[in-house]
């Protein structure tokens, strides 16, 4: 696996690329927050198969995070949904 310094295909900055992911409705930000989960699971896992333990559990705890922040945003869609334009 390539851990990249940088998001493929994207020409802007972190900075940048985490203003744009803000700017997002909080649905969206919801189902991001789920995509990335998953995918933290899923190394989380190979981490496991390969005797990286510590690395594991540090990804399950980040998985968990990410579940809690999945949570927020559908609270705070539920809130805000009414108020969107159509």
């Amino acid at each position: 696996m390539n851990h990249l310094m940088q998001v493929k295909n994207y020409s802007g900055n972190l900075k940048e690329l985490a203003e744009e992911i803000g700017n997002m409705r909080y649905d969206t930000l919801e189902e991001f927050y789920k995509i990335l989960s998953d995918k933290f699971n899923s190394d989380s896992r190979h981490d496991a198969i390969l005797g990286h333990q510590q690395v594991s559990s540090k990804l399950k705890k980040i998985v968990e995070y990410h579940q809690m922040i999945q949570e927020e945003f559908s609270s705070l869609w539920k809130i805000c949904e009414k108020y969107m334009k159509k």
